[in-house]
Formats: C-alpha cells, sequence, structure tokens
C-alpha cells in the first residue's frame, strides 16, 4: 500500500508542476521549485539548500522538487542494445 501511495503522490505533484510550470516560470526562472500536495510550497536557487528545508518540513512525504527550465518535463530516450544468442 505503501508504494502505491507514493505513486499517486509522484503523479499528483509531477501534474501539478506541469500545470504550474508557466506560472512559475513566469515568477521564478532559474530557480528550483517544491511542489508538495499540487501546491508550490518553497522555492530557491539552490536545490540542495530546497531539498534539505523541504525534507525538515515534510520528513515521510513525497515533495516534487525540480529546476525551472523552459521545458517542464525533459525527454530522455533511452537505446536498449539489441543482444544476439552467442552460438558455439
Amino acid at each position: 500500500a505503501q508504494n502505491a501511495a507514493e505513486d499517486e503522490a509522484l503523479l499528483r505533484e509531477r501534474h501539478a508542476f506541469t500545470m504550474l510550470h508557466p506560472t512559475l516560470l513566469a515568477q521564478y526562472p532559474g530557480q528550483y521549485v517544491a511542489i508538495h500536495h499540487g501546491t508550490l510550497v518553497d522555492h530557491d536557487t539552490d536545490g540542495l539548500a530546497l531539498s534539505l528545508r523541504v525534507h525538515q518540513r515534510f520528513p515521510d512525504e513525497f515533495v516534487w522538487i525540480a529546476p525551472l527550465k523552459a521545458q517542464a518535463l525533459e525527454e530522455w530516450v533511452v537505446r536498449s542494445p539489441r543482444f544476439e544468442a552467442l552460438t558455439a
């Protein structure tokens, strides 16, 4: 049940971040933001300082922390190698 709750929190906060992104980018360009229960709870130019504060404030809860960049979520392309069976 713990994992399902964590997954739900991650999806909720990621969705909130993408929805709030244009406004946050305009207000806090180049900063890191912390999203908890769908709202901005803190921001800072120092991601580590922000993480430490957020961890103290919400020690056992998931909080989305991300840098504000032009694109809300980065796209990653991962190429998977294809393995061929070795023949003797």
